[in-house]
């Protein structure tokens, strides 16, 4: 008798690891659809720094609507590389792997970085900044150049303040 009650725990503990397993994909699945709802662009490549950050900041922004773990951030954003971009990936990951690296968003967006928008590229835009002018700008003009260089400057911090 106490090997039959043995065996249907046994049975009942599998039948509901199988459940847990089934809704885990479920979620996962769920979860995929939802970041893929939100149409994010594909990246090829480019030798354009700035349209690497830009699609990274997409990518970011969509997983500020869509939560997932950091596994799923890399899965998903890997998943929206197409072509070369796609390419370098692969090997960047099979690499990082054999380093013990362990895949998780802040891995991939250093390896991303390093490759589309390298150090010395980001220091430019920061020395930019630093020296930025008004000049012949409107102000409304100059506002926007100071909004868009200013994210690469370690030391500009926005004050949002109610008046």
């Amino acid at each position: 008798m106490e090997a039959i009650q043995m065996q249907a725990t046994a049975t009942h503990n599998l039948v509901q690891q199988m459940a847990m397993r089934r809704d885990s994909t479920a979620n996962a699945n769920r979860v995929f659809y939802d970041f893929l709802k939100l149409q994010p662009s594909t990246f090829q490549g480019s030798h354009n720094p700035s349209e690497a950050q830009a699609w990274l900041d997409e990518i970011k922004k969509a997983f500020e609507v869509v939560p997932c773990t950091e596994e799923q951030k890399v899965a998903f954003a890997a998943h929206l590389l197409k072509g070369g971009a796609e390419y370098w990936w692969r090997s960047a990951k099979t690499y990082l792997q054999t380093q013990g690296t362990h895949m998780n968003w802040e891995h991939f967006e250093v390896a991303f970085l390093d490759k589309y928008y390298p150090k010395s590229a980001r220091r430019q835009k920061e020395l930019e900044f630093v020296h930025l002018q008004q000049g012949d700008m409107s102000v409304a003009e100059y506002v926007v150049k100071f909004e868009e260089l200013a994210r690469f400057s370690p030391h500009a911090q926005y004050a949002l303040t109610e008046e």
